[in-house]
């Protein structure tokens, strides 16, 4: 009983001080806070991360955060709703998240929930590990049936990539992000439904916002 209460009086002690850091956020921020949720708790946290820090040298500010999904891309946007109106106001609001073995009929609805609630949806299918593979070299492959594919892809171009650990160095990343995103926009004139990505959309968008501060 005495570790059920300690456990509870942690959890509160953990919301206040989240609760507090929002409220200091809006008030040290008078500029424009851009929000990204992301349905992966390892990959797209470090990643978006690195992103937050790199642009934080700019000005900007950057605040990403996990929504758990259950690898469905309809309840990522769903979470991604609920905590943004919670932690927000945002400016402006992204949801990268994986499709995975989303049905067609969720999808559909999650891109139509997205824009109706004016959250910028960018979907990877199979999975993330699609966009990360693309900055080393266009993908050609017909589909990605497994998360294990999907990994096999960024091991063959970052060896240390694998499934128990699922992590590229963001500096790795960030010096290829010109050519990722060209070889996303090739992938995207292939019309493929997998494997596909629009994280480009996102991160073209924080890639020129860099060069133009140089």
């Amino acid at each position: 009983m005495m570790k059920s209460k300690r456990s509870m009086a942690e959890r509160s002690k953990r919301f206040v001080q989240r609760d507090l850091e929002r409220r200091a956020l809006k008030v040290r921020n008078p500029r424009k806070v851009t929000a990204v949720a992301y349905d992966g708790r390892r990959t797209e946290a470090e990643y978006f991360r690195g992103w937050q820090r790199k642009l934080g040298t700019i000005g900007m500010v950057l605040a990403p955060f996990y929504v758990r999904s259950g690898g469905n891309a309809l309840k990522a946007v769903e979470a991604c709703l609920v905590q943004s109106k919670s932690d927000g106001p945002f400016d402006e609001i992204w949801c990268v998240c994986d499709v995975d073995d989303t049905k067609s009929g969720d999808v559909q609805k999650a891109k139509a929930l997205a824009s109706r609630e004016s959250i910028n949806l960018c979907l990877s299918s199979r999975c993330f590990e699609v966009w990360l593979a693309l900055h080393w070299c266009r993908i050609s492959l017909a589909s990605l049936q497994t998360e294990q594919e999907a990994i096999n892809l960024v091991s063959q171009h970052h060896s240390a990539y694998s499934g128990k650990s699922k992590e590229v160095p963001f500096e790795v990343l960030f010096g290829k992000t010109r050519d990722a995103c060209l070889h996303a926009d090739w992938l995207a004139q292939q019309g493929l439904a997998n494997p596909a990505t629009d994280v480009h959309r996102l991160i073209r968008k924080f890639y020129n916002l860099i060069a133009q501060k140089k």
